[in-house]
């Protein structure tokens, strides 16, 4: 129970010196942030289309060998 605690207290606090330091970010430091996030959202949008295509494909696939099997024995 205590090694929970402590890592559940390690976890608290680097989530709030995380917090202290967005609050004290400036006007510029605010624009740069929001403008990677910007980004890595529109990127982030690009990866998971791209993972469910290609998951999709592979799916597809996957049934396509079990049917042939299925047919062939």
């Amino acid at each position: 129970m205590d090694a929970q605690l402590d890592k559940g207290y390690k976890q608290w606090k680097k989530a709030r010196n995380k917090i202290v330091e967005r609050a004290n970010m400036t006007k510029d430091d605010l624009k740069d942030f929001l403008s990677f996030m910007q980004a890595e959202g529109a990127d982030l949008k690009d990866r998971v289309m791209s993972d469910v295509n290609s998951t999709a494909n592979d799916v597809a696939a996957a049934g396509k060998r079990a049917a042939d099997r299925a047919t062939h024995n």
